[in-house]
């Protein structure tokens, strides 16, 4: 069965609900990246923003992006989810130009299932 998906707004609203965004007029096709809250997400998505693609994300724990000062960058959008969501990954992954997944499975021993 599929979960529903969830846009996330956090504390701080930075992280805002990339629905608003999956269709517009960009200069550059938005950029999608699984994997945001780890080591190489972490430094691809400041440097995609620095070159002025729009950035989606869909991940399990928003909160670990909070702190991130990247998160507060007008071009990044986050919903919460899983990539295993086949619903919530087809509706981030809507005119994106591009696609980036960095995502392992250390913490999930079922993830190969």
């Amino acid at each position: 069965m599929e979960e529903a998906h969830k846009h996330v707004t956090l504390k701080h609203n930075n992280i805002r609900n990339s629905g608003e965004h999956m269709v517009t007029g960009e200069k550059q096709g938005a950029v999608f990246v699984a994997g945001a809250t780890g080591y190489v997400g972490g430094r691809l998505v400041p440097r995609l923003l620095e070159q002025g693609y729009p950035v989606r994300t869909l991940t399990r724990a928003p909160q670990k992006l909070e702190t991130r000062p990247w998160a507060q960058h007008p071009n990044f959008y986050c919903t919460e989810g899983d990539i295993l969501d086949r619903t919530a990954l087809t509706h981030i992954l809507s005119g994106c130009s591009s696609a980036y997944f960095l995502v392992n499975s250390v913490d999930n021993p079922g993830y190969a299932r």
